[in-house]
């Protein structure tokens, strides 16, 4: 009954998008939310307006109007890219807004003529073991062949570190789609570092190659130390390969 009752009290809060709201008053809301989030105490924060942000930007991504909407002022307070050829777009924020410990959260909008849906970058499947590594700030969108998109981001987890990941999505018949083992065999490529090193972590999207440098972990320090290697992947028959 307990669970049935806080279920409730969200449905309340949570925002419903109107077909008469127009597209510069809904971004103005998502705005006011966001701001909300960032001057709530630790309760308010998570229990209220993030439930609220996240929801009406669920509802707006699905809408027509969104689909060329550039969503420009929203720009301002979270990180939205889009691919060169307008069919993926990515919002990435982090609901915490303070601390080391980041837990970015990404919705990707994916086009389809003059409609558009959207999907969440975290698939939420424990059976996925890297999906833990996607709580990322969704940085760069890089289009490859075939409808295939290299996705770049960067989080954290705190304790002194942070990672870099690349990963390799398609879109087939308006629907994103992972690409299981396109990162030289594997789902998802994370490079783990002490913050004090850089990732290395670059891609040139002329030659399709990714470089990134290579880490151990230190037992004794307790942090990723870099190696004096570097690990080269070039794009071929639609997955990243060693090099």
């Amino acid at each position: 009954m307990r669970h049935l009752f806080l279920l409730l009290v969200v449905g309340q809060l949570t925002f419903t998008l109107d077909a008469q709201d127009t597209p510069v008053a809904v971004e103005t809301e998502l705005i006011r939310l966001r701001d909300s989030m960032r001057h709530a105490d630790y309760q308010y924060r998570f229990e209220r307006y993030a439930p609220q942000f996240r929801t009406l930007l669920e509802q707006s991504l699905s809408a027509d109007w969104s689909c060329s909407y550039p969503f420009a002022d929203l720009d301002s307070v979270l990180q939205i890219i889009t691919s060169e050829d307008q069919q993926l777009r990515a919002f990435s924020w982090n609901p915490v807004l303070s601390g080391t410990w980041h837990n970015y959260q990404s919705l990707l909008q994916v086009r389809r003529g003059d409609r558009c849906h959207w999907q969440t970058y975290q698939s939420g499947d424990e059976q996925d073991t890297m999906d833990i590594f996607r709580d990322v700030y969704l940085q760069r969108i890089y289009d490859l062949p075939n409808q295939h998109y290299l996705l770049v981001g960067w989080g954290t987890h705190g304790s002194g570190h942070h990672r870099k990941t690349a990963e390799l999505v398609r879109i087939v018949d308006g629907q994103l789609q992972t690409c299981p083992g396109a990162m030289a065999g594997l789902d998802l490529l994370v490079v783990k570092s002490a913050r004090i090193h850089d990732s290395g972590l670059r891609y040139d999207p002329v030659t399709r190659r990714i470089t990134h440098n290579v880490f151990y972990y230190d037992d004794e320090t307790g942090f990723y130390t870099a190696k004096e290697e570097q690990r080269h992947l070039i794009f071929q028959n639609n997955a990243f390969v060693f090099e």
